[in-house]
């Protein structure tokens, strides 16, 4: 009896086992074919012809050709893993499912970016599970077929933005009159507020209902580019000066509103060449006597000391010099012409005899120093003086100076500085003076600033200084 009931029972798996099995290569087979999508862009998508059939996706733009704000905005507050999953992310669907379960209806999809780009390319906007199990199958195919690249291009293109506007292109030009490549970081915090719920905007709430999500997203975008901000200890005792928590907190406001107005020049580079005059006018006259006494504060804790060199600024004197990051991202570096020359020849000649060299930093301007010392100090737990330790004021730094260039060295391969104890330090010792470098702030330096074996100058159209 017993042996019966278990034979039934394991004749029932198989069964069911199989009936799945079946049902999914059914799925499996049925299911659009994606290949077609590595080099075809679609002119139209499911959701497109159930909600709004006269639109076609005309302007689409390749990725190279959408804000980067915009593409790690969307991947930030839509599936931070997208790059680290291969479609389906499974803690998202683990929430999810526990979500939907406790309110007995779908109210959170946890889908990825593939599985949205898979359901507005190919489903409907109905809930069950059928749709489900569709819409991860097709995910499946897009992942083994698409890079990654090409998903999030054909994602923010087919997307939708609201009130039948679908594609990056369709919604840049909607809200800010401007193409995808000129989206800033606001810009971009709002359009990515918007996906999770595009149809709120056609209940006739306004902009303004997404402005706290927008907040939130912009604020993880300042995460991305810039030092995260630490915690305000205001007991610590291995710090000389600490902030109160209303000057960190202000401290955090300029730094958002500089990052939004400088956002595209910091990430190219170009925010190395903005003046002291420069960083004033994007600041009310409250927000700049802020950080005018904050320097001054900052000066009697370093006390007087000035670098003697020339520090008029003229564009014309600067030649762009453009490098790779490990991710293959480009950065442009601005170099006082005159030295441009003696400074590649040691890059090449150091890569001929295997040492990794890069630079990390080049000529800054006053008002970018200032923006760096104000995100130093953030980075450093709002402790002055331990930020001042790593970035000194414009009058204390040769990289302010136009009448040298002021070289902070990095490796190659890991980014990081130039250490007293690497290869590279040890070969700048031994040939930097071949190309007219020397290290500005060596162990007996005479100046007050510590030891910086990544730290190196050379000065223009005089002798070193001995």
């Amino acid at each position: 009896m017993i042996k019966s009931a278990m034979k039934a029972a394991g004749f029932s798996l198989v069964l069911i086992v199989f009936i799945l099995t079946s049902l999914l290569l059914f799925i499996y087979f049925t299911t659009p074919n994606v290949s077609d999508l590595i080099d075809r862009n679609p002119n139209t998508t499911s959701f497109i012809k159930i909600k709004c059939p006269e639109v076609s996706l005309q302007r689409w733009h390749q990725l190279n050709e959408i804000s980067p704000f915009l593409s790690n905005a969307v991947i930030l507050a839509e599936d931070p893993q997208f790059y680290y999953h291969r479609g389906l992310n499974w803690g998202n669907i683990y929430h999810a499912l526990k979500a939907n379960i406790r309110h007995g209806e779908f109210v959170w999809g946890g889908s990825s970016i593939t599985m949205q780009l898979a359901k507005n390319l190919y489903m409907t906007p109905s809930k069950n599970i059928f749709r489900k199990i569709k819409e991860a199958i097709i995910t499946f195919k897009l992942e083994n077929k698409l890079s990654k690249k090409r998903i999030l291009e054909l994602y923010l293109n087919v997307a939708e933005w609201g009130p039948c506007i679908f594609g990056i292109g369709n919604a840049s030009q909607y809200y800010f009159k401007n193409t995808p490549a000129e989206i800033g970081p606001h810009e971009a915090a709002f359009l990515a507020s918007i996906l999770p719920n595009p149809k709120l905007i056609t209940k006739g709430k306004p902009p303004d209902s997404f402005m706290n999500s927008g907040a939130n997203i912009f604020y993880e975008l300042i995460q991305y580019y810039l030092p995260p901000i630490a915690a305000l200890d205001s007991g610590s005792t291995s710090c000389d000066f600490m902030l109160n928590e209303i000057d960190a907190r202000r401290i955090d406001y300029l730094i958002a509103k500089i990052f939004s107005n400088l956002a595209f020049d910091i990430k190219t580079g170009m925010a190395s060449l903005t003046t002291r005059n420069d960083l004033m006018a994007l600041l009310t006259p409250d927000e700049g006597e802020f950080i005018k006494n904050l320097l001054i504060r900052s000066n009697k804790i370093l006390g007087e000391h000035d670098i003697e060199c020339n520090r008029s600024f003229d564009k014309n004197i600067f030649v762009t010099f453009k490098q790779k990051d490990q991710l293959g991202n480009e950065k442009s570096f601005w170099l006082n012409s005159d030295a441009t020359d003696a400074l590649i020849s040691l890059l090449v000649d150091a890569s001929k005899e295997k040492v990794s060299l890069k630079i990390n930093s080049a000529y800054r301007s006053d008002g970018y120093q200032i923006f760096l010392i104000l995100s130093s100090i953030r980075k450093n737990g709002y402790c002055l003086s331990k930020a001042l330790a790593l970035v000194a004021l414009p009058k204390n730094s040769e990289h302010v100076c136009t009448d040298r260039l002021a070289i902070d060295f990095g490796n190659a391969s890991t980014g990081k500085a130039v250490s007293e104890d690497s290869k590279e330090y040890r070969w700048l010792e031994e040939n930097a003076s071949k190309y007219g470098f020397k290290q500005t702030y060596t162990k007996t330096n005479m100046s007050g600033i510590d030891f910086e074996p990544w730290h190196w100058c050379y000065h223009i159209n005089q002798q070193l200084k001995q």
